[in-house]
């Protein structure tokens, strides 16, 4: 503005005042006017700035995305006041299945003056993750624990969970048979994928053996031989067998008169079963073996002696087990051997209809079990029955005591836990031949022998229901 004064015509005013926007409100203006001699006057005047139009908002087109977005460029808005001005939000965007999420940009001038504008974000996944479970596993029949890595997960976003929805978690044992396992993943927008494999675990490995003679009888051919046959089966085919003994053959026991033989069946391998030429002996223990995918091998043995029979398979996998079977066997030829044993001849029943009994000799301490199994000292009768009437297996708690044994003058006899029935007792020499025999129908001690020369004889006790055996020598 300008003023008169009296020495000019007019003087311009000036002021440092700014003029900021306000709000509903006004600014104080001071205008100095100095005339340059050294006299000033000054003015006053109000200014009202006021900006009361809000920014101009736009018109947001929607967002689409898969998974996830970190964020939006920001939008603009015109103003009367500023060229543009930039929205403003605190929306978070998260993945939402079939739906939106809606975002709200504040535009604000600075003047009080605001306008909004809202946005629609679809975040949606549809994409299905991809899942890949470990190969089938094969356990062998000596194996029980299956461990495997946890499934790969292929996914276009990132924050999925897999989870096992069947079988036995790694690590676990296994039973004989197929397992399935099953995976499933669900990722961050809800699609899920499965996938799943299977533990097999062999059959169990196992090997049955039979034997045809459990009781064998050297020197008797009918009965002096045995087959021994292992079938195995379960684990995987093909199996490895190995059929042992646990000890050496027995050869020329007697003068060369005698081997025990060992005969492994077709197209397998034996070793160590046959005997040198007098009077030297088979080395080592035998052994036949073979490898089969199925059915059974078995070995025929002869033996004189009391032998256990062992069959080793091992299947493809290298899992083993092991089968055995005892053969009880007595060399009954009627000699006493290298060993030097007393042989006492008695009647053997077989069993058989078409020949139901034959002589034998067995070692002197083998006599007790015939007898108790029906057979009869002596030589056989011609309808096999025992001459001096039938033995019968002593009973429960029946015990006889025959003292001193050895003895070089008489036997003392007592019987414990015995019945009030009359006691037989008969005395047969070496051969089985029957030398005395003594009835008593009541006496608390039996003394007897006195008369016998030294040797060795067998006392048979019977009472009643109740029967025993005894070996006795005299010096």
């Amino acid at each position: 503005p300008t003023a008169v004064d009296n020495c000019a015509g007019s003087i311009i005013g000036t002021t440092s005042t700014v003029f900021p926007i306000t709000t509903q409100g006004e600014t104080l203006v001071t205008w100095i006017f100095d005339d340059g001699h050294g006299n000033q006057s000054q003015s006053v005047q109000r200014v009202y700035i006021d900006d009361t139009i809000e920014p101009q908002a736009p018109v947001l087109e929607d967002v689409l995305e898969q998974c996830s977005v970190a964020s939006i460029d920001a939008p603009t808005a015109l103003d009367n006041c500023a060229g543009s001005i930039v929205g403003t939000t605190s929306t978070v965007f998260p993945i939402t299945a079939q739906g939106e999420t809606l975002v709200t940009w504040i535009f604000d001038d600075g003047n009080g003056n605001q306008s909004q504008s809202v946005q629609r974000v679809f975040i949606d996944d549809t994409i299905a993750p991809t899942i890949t479970c470990p190969q089938d596993i094969y356990l062998s029949a000596c194996q029980s624990t299956a461990s495997w890595s946890v499934p790969t997960v292929q996914d276009n976003c990132s924050g999925y969970q897999i989870i096992q929805t069947e079988g036995p978690v790694s690590g676990s044992d296994f039973a004989f048979g197929s397992t399935a396992i099953s995976y499933q993943v669900t990722d961050a927008g809800g699609n899920t994928a499965n996938c799943s494999f299977t533990v097999t675990r062999a059959p169990a490995l196992t090997a049955e053996s039979v034997n045809t003679n459990s009781e064998l009888y050297y020197g008797y051919s009918s009965d002096q031989s045995s087959v021994f046959t292992v079938t195995p089966s379960g684990g995987k085919a093909p199996y490895a067998i190995e059929i042992t003994m646990n000890r050496a053959l027995k050869c020329n026991q007697v003068n060369d008169s005698g081997d025990e033989s060992w005969v492994g069946g077709a197209g397998g391998v034996t070793i160590n079963n046959g005997c040198l030429a007098f009077p030297s002996t088979v080395s080592g223990i035998p052994k036949s073996t073979k490898t089969i995918s199925s059915g059974s091998y078995s070995v025929t043995v002869n033996l004189m002696d009391d032998a256990e029979i062992t069959a080793t398979v091992t299947d493809a996998d290298g899992c083993v087990v092991t089968t055995s079977k005892h053969i009880l066997a007595d060399d009954v030829r009627c000699f006493a051997g290298n060993s030097g044993r007393a042989k006492i001849a008695i009647c053997h029943k077989t069993g058989n209809t078409k020949n139901p009994c034959t002589s034998i000799c067995v070692d002197d301490n083998a006599v007790a079990e015939h007898i108790a199994h029906g057979d009869f000292l002596g030589k056989c009768t011609s309808n096999c029955m025992d001459p001096n009437g039938v033995r019968i297996v002593e009973g429960a708690g029946f015990n006889v005591k025959v003292y001193p044994n050895p003895s070089n003058s008489i036997f003392n006899l007592e019987i414990e836990n015995g019945s009030d029935a009359k006691v037989i007792i008969e005395i047969f020499d070496i051969s089985g031949r029957r030398i005395k025999q003594l009835n008593i129908t009541d006496t608390p001690a039996i003394a007897f022998g006195e008369e016998f020369p030294r040797g060795v004889y067998l006392v048979n006790v019977q009472q009643g229901e109740n029967n025993k055996t005894i070996r006795v020598v005299k010096e």
